[in-house]
């Protein structure tokens, strides 16, 4: 399977995907190949009201792994 995005001249590709062929994705977000890498918090209460705010919502169910904090989460997107 290959991995296709396309990109803007003044931003870096943004790639959302959940799937286990993809391989490398700390390597893609460390060399500046995708911006970053959406994963599921491992543990979230599903039976909770999410937030109403979009940003709260997101940060209750989701890590946005990116550049600025890949040394902490690469073990979330590493082989």
């Amino acid at each position: 399977m290959k991995l296709g995005y396309w990109t803007s001249r003044n931003k870096k590709p943004l790639v959302l995907f959940e799937r286990p062929e993809f391989r490398q994705l700390d390597k893609m977000v460390e060399n500046d190949m995708i911006t970053g890498v959406i994963v599921l918090k491992s543990k979230i209460d599903y039976e909770a009201d999410a937030p109403s705010d979009p940003d709260k919502a997101f940060a209750v169910r989701y890590i946005f792994v990116n550049k600025d904090n890949l040394d902490t989460n690469r073990s979330l997107i590493q082989d």
